[in-house]
Order: structure tokens, then C-alpha cells, then sequence
């Protein structure tokens, strides 16, 4: 949720070309010093269950609630904030001398930040620079995310040896997310680069002999690739509005681990094992997902 380091050393970024336009740009980077620590309370409470009667059962589940404040964050360093309002506290567009100067070139004389090359930050005593825009570190919204968690398993002999069968996985109720202090609160579960609502991974194992065969079962559900940016920032626009709710769908790959273990009576190879692996053996791709 946050970078380890919320002060690193600061640097600055520069663009001549803002969303495909010709207009010079100053990013912002790095560490600050004014970012405060993350804070989070977590509830959690389960069960697990192992019957006497049914030797080898296992069944847990575990319920989580996660309050995250003041989460650290870098929302200034994309395009979002050239178009989305929430973010305007981020930006400054057609900067004076003055705030070029007390920003960007004060912290080049004092060694903070190295002299753009890309363009010259004045031409004639007037600013050549369109935008600047915070990309460092800040504490910005909350984060609330609710869910189970979820584990069973079986292990019983046969005549031909002793199986496993196993299933865990997560199920999200709800990802509440809110990018700035006082702004809008989204449920963004089951989106693009958030949780998904539920994804679990099975087992069938077999041991017999000197041999342990086991396979894995994984899959994620389907999902939406969602994202409106309004484009009421800057004028003329250099952003276009974005608009998007594409489904993307679920997935599922098979994982598979062959291992032989030498017997402890073995003079040379006693206990070594060797092990062979498959991820996604039957190289299924994944579903294509438009993500800017």
C-alpha cells in the first residue's frame, strides 16, 4: 500500500510532451518530508475444525476487516492529475515566475533537484513551463477492505498410497477506496489493479513410494477494467475524458510438482530429493485486459 521509503531523495521529472501535445511539463519525485505515518485497524476472527470423526479433515476460516488512513501514496505522478478535479491541489498550471521560482529553481540552487535539460525553465524572463504537478509522496485517502478467507483440506490412505486434497482461497466483500482526504468513496472490488472478489487455488496430491505427485487448480474470477476520469482541469484539455467498463474474463491454469525422495538406505543419494515443476502446463493465455 505505501512505498517502504517515504523519504527518499527527492527529484524532478520534465516532459515536452503532455499527452501528446507540445507543452512543457515539471513532475514533482521523490520523498516528503511532510508525509506522516500510515494508520490501520484490523479485526479478524475465525474457526477451524478438526473432527474426531473424520480423521485427516481440516476446515478454517478466518474473517477480516482492514481500516487503512492516511495511506501513503504518489496520485500526482500520472495522467490522472491532469484531468481528474479531485486532484487540482496537485497541480499548477501556467505557474508564475514567481511560484517556478520558489518551487523548481531555488531547489536546483540549493543541489535538491538537477536543471531540467529537456527545455529551458525561462525564455526571455517568462515561464516556460505549462504545468508542474506533486508526484511525491502524500498521505491521501482511506482504504476499508472486508473479507474471508478460507482453507480445507483431507488427507486419507489408499491401497496405492496417501492422498491430499486441499482448497484455500479469498473471498472480498467489499474494497472501499477513497484517493483524497474528503473525496468520493468507491467499491473498486472486481477492478483492474484492485482485489478481486474471489480466487482460490485446489490440490490433489498423491504420495507413494519415494514418489510425492501433487497438482494445483488455480483461478480468478472475471473481472472490469473501470476507469471515468472527468476532464474539467485544465483548458484547453490535453487530456482526452476517459471512459471505460470492459469485461475481462475469469482464468484458469493447472500447476503441477513431481518429486522423488531417495530412501534414507540409499549409500549416496540418502534423502536427496529431486523435484520437477509445470506452471500453467497447458499454457493458457492470459485474457487480455486494456489497461492505460
Amino acid at each position: 500500500l505505501s512505498d517502504s521509503d517515504p523519504f527518499s531523495t527527492p527529484s524532478l521529472s520534465a516532459s515536452t510532451t503532455l499527452a501528446g501535445q507540445n507543452r512543457n511539463s515539471l513532475t514533482l519525485l521523490g520523498g516528503n518530508a511532510d508525509v506522516g505515518p500510515e494508520k490501520a485497524t484490523t479485526w479478524s476472527f475465525g474457526a477451524e475444525i478438526k473432527p474426531d470423526s473424520v480423521p485427516g479433515l481440516f476446515v478454517g476460516l478466518n474473517y477480516f476487516d482492514i481500516d487503512y488512513k492516511d495511506v501513503i501514496d504518489t496520485p500526482g505522478n500520472g495522467g490522472a492529475v491532469f484531468s481528474d478535479p479531485n486532484l487540482a491541489h496537485l497541480l499548477i498550471v501556467n505557474p508564475t515566475a514567481q511560484q517556478l521560482n520558489d518551487i523548481v529553481v531555488s531547489k536546483i540552487a540549493s543541489g535538491l533537484y538537477r536543471t531540467p535539460v529537456e527545455f529551458p525553465l525561462f525564455v526571455n524572463g517568462v515561464p516556460n513551463v505549462y504545468a508542474i504537478a506533486d508526484g511525491r509522496k502524500v498521505n491521501t485517502g482511506r482504504i476499508r477492505m472486508k473479507g474471508l478467507d478460507f482453507q480445507a483440506s483431507y488427507q486419507f490412505p489408499s491401497g496405492i498410497g496417501d492422498w491430499t486434497l486441499g482448497l484455500n482461497g479469498t473471498r472480498v466483500f467489499s474494497y472501499k477506496f477513497q484517493a483524497i482526504r474528503g473525496g468520493t468513496v468507491a467499491d473498486r472490488v472486481n477492478n483492474v489493479n484492485f482485489p478481486l472478489k474471489f480466487k482460490a487455488r485446489g490440490q490433489i496430491g498423491l504420495r507413494t513410494g519415494g514418489f510425492s505427485i501433487n497438482t494445483f487448480y488455480n483461478y480468478a474470477n472475471a473481472y472490469r477494467v473501470v476507469n471515468v476520469v472527468p476532464n474539467s482541469q485544465l483548458n484547453p484539455a490535453p487530456v482526452a475524458p476517459l471512459a471505460q467498463n470492459e469485461p475481462i474474463k475469469s482464468h484458469f491454469t493447472v500447476d503441477a510438482t513431481v518429486t522423488y525422495t531417495f530412501p534414507s538406505e540409499s549409500w549416496i543419494m540418502s534423502d536427496i530429493s529431486l523435484s520437477v515443476s509445470a506452471q500453467n502446463m497447458f499454457d493458457r493465455d492470459q485474457p487480455l485486459a486494456r489497461v492505460a
